[in-house]
């Protein structure tokens, strides 16, 4: 038997094990509805004055649903308001948001913000056309500045190997995370 035969023979077991490491990584991973409702509740209740200062706003009790077939997510919050004048408002927001997978960061962000329906109180119905680009403006940045979800170091490793992740869907459960091969 040549050397070269020996050191074959010696890489043999090594590239089979390698094989069938990468055969028992998992292709996939859903974050549940459960653990994205917890990271969201983290980052409300938020207070913020809006830009021109005609409101202030308090955004609370954040609600988290799955709409799969548009790959989005669906969000509904409780908010109050108070203007300028000293006038409260409070009631119901709704709005919807795609995903966008940062590799540098390793986290999931929410990007194309859209207030999908905006509801309060028949007397101050008034201050919807008012409100709805205020709320949407501050709900988008708030939003936008902070990930929905970061993985963590050892999230992205499997069995000592690096996983990358493809792709990044909502489905009916939560959020599937699909790796490479």
């Amino acid at each position: 038997m040549t050397a070269r035969s020996l050191n074959l023979l010696l890489l043999l077991p090594l590239l089979i094990m390698s094989a069938c490491t990468s055969l028992l990584l998992p292709s996939e991973y859903v974050l549940t509805q459960e653990r994205l409702s917890s990271k969201l509740a983290q980052k409300f209740s938020v207070s913020r004055e809006t830009a021109r200062g005609n409101f202030k706003v308090t955004l609370d009790a954040p609600e988290l649903g799955f709409m799969a077939e548009q790959n989005r997510l669906s969000f509904a919050f409780h908010f109050s308001a108070t203007t300028a004048l000293r006038l409260g408002v409070d009631g119901r927001i709704a709005l919807s948001s795609s995903l966008r997978y940062d590799e540098v960061q390793h986290a999931i962000y929410l990007q194309d913000v859209k207030v999908d329906a905006l509801q309060v109180r028949q007397d101050m119905a008034g201050l919807v056309d008012r409100l709805r680009p205020q709320l949407t403006r501050m709900l988008s940045d708030h939003l936008k500045e902070k990930p929905l979800h970061r993985f963590e170091p050892e999230e992205l490793r499997f069995k000592g190997m690096e996983i990358e992740i493809e792709t990044v869907d909502v489905v009916s459960n939560g959020i599937r995370i699909k790796f490479k091969r």
